[in-house]
């Protein structure tokens, strides 16, 4: 009997034995059929699993592969994105400081631009001044002493003696009048511009007329007049502007001196001049407008600023003209001193406009 059931433990034990091992074979061959089949299927987001010393941390930007020779886009640095086309924000390589400063956009230099509270330099000319743009180049005038026909250019030359324009175009640039004599520019036909150049009176003492240009249809800008009796008699459709007025004459006695006279004419403007005749032989008007020639209308005299004179500005009824009519006064600064008033006018109604005129920074209201 012990023999028996021995036999049937080694039996059971056998057969448990089995089982086991069958099991065992089938987990085995479960297990490598299913890892190939999840391998050979594609997945649309596979699952990674870090290995060994990875780095799994997220990159916005992927670093870019340096420019190839001749390619006009720089190489991107990693995590940053160049700036869109129109942008103000400073790129490596682009403009700096594009948005500092305040007001517009300053100098501009070499393909960077730097702010600071207003352009200057390379994106706009600096302000002009009045007077020659350079001196040092200046050669004698060896043309003709009167022009009368023709497009005629003269620039960069030193006058000693009168130029008379009889007729023709004629502009003038970066010149010197530096003579006394009676006129310096005598237009009596053609059209002339002036500008940038300079007219000194040299403080004659044998004309009392003694005048810088005069003329119809002329026009004179950033140029300078001193040591005149007169410095400038426009006529008709003439623009006189940005001009500086001033040291006249202090030798000849019998002068009354103006700085800008209209004794006649029509369309005149005088525009954004200085004018300081404080202290000449005989001082009268800064602007003095009479028809002393013949009769006066439609000039219009803003943004100038007035020095000196017994009045120094007049506009009067005198002489062979038999009105005037339309003189239109703005924005005109006074300062003192001026020996009797700001300004006489007769009649009245000469003045059409009267607007934004001060006296030393206080508003100047008209009176006759």
């Amino acid at each position: 009997m012990q023999v028996i059931f021995r036999n049937k433990r080694v039996l059971a034990v056998a057969s448990l034995a089995m089982v086991l091992f069958v099991v065992a074979c089938a987990l085995f061959v479960h297990a490598l059929m299913g890892g190939e089949s999840e391998a050979n299927v594609p997945s649309d987001n596979p699952t990674r699993t870090a290995g060994p010393a990875e780095d799994t941390a997220e990159v916005d930007t992927p670093a870019a592969s340096p420019a190839q020779p001749g390619s006009q886009t720089p190489a991107t640095p990693t995590g940053q994105q160049p700036a869109a086309a129109g942008s103000n924000k400073a790129t490596s390589g682009g403009s700096s400081g594009a948005a500092s400063g305040s007001g517009s956009t300053g100098s501009t230099s070499g393909g960077t631009s730097s702010g600071g509270g207003g352009a200057s330099g390379g994106n706009t000319s600096s302000p002009e001044v009045a007077g020659l743009t350079n001196g040092s180049v200046l050669s004698a005038y060896a043309g003709p002493s009167t022009i009368s026909s023709g497009t005629h250019v003269i620039e960069n030359k030193r006058f000693t003696g009168r130029l008379t324009i009889a007729g023709g175009t004629v502009t003038i640039r970066n010149s010197s009048f530096n003579f006394g004599d009676y006129y310096h520019v005598l237009v009596n036909g053609g059209t002339v511009t002036v500008e940038h150049s300079e007219f000194d009176g040299m403080n004659t003492t044998t004309t009392a007329d003694d005048l810088g240009i005069t003329g119809d249809n002329i026009t004179v800008r950033w140029s300078t007049f001193k040591r005149f009796v007169n410095g400038i008699r426009p006529g008709s459709n003439s623009l006189i502007e940005h001009n500086v007025i001033s040291n006249p004459n202090t030798a000849y006695g019998p002068a009354h001196t103006d700085g800008i006279e209209v004794y006649g004419g029509t369309n005149i403007v005088i525009r954004s001049n200085t004018i300081n005749i404080a202290g000449g032989i005989g001082e009268t008007g800064c602007v003095n407008i009479a028809t002393d020639f013949s009769s006066i209308s439609n000039v219009t005299v803003e943004n100038n600023d007035f020095t000196g004179g017994t009045y120094s500005l007049y506009a009067r009824l005198q002489g062979a003209g038999s009105s005037i009519t339309g003189i239109k006064v703005r924005n005109n600064r006074w300062h003192t001193p001026h020996m009797y008033g700001t300004h006489s006018v007769s009649p009245t109604s000469a003045i059409s406009e009267w607007a934004g005129n001060t006296l030393n920074g206080v508003p100047l209201s008209f009176e006759g």
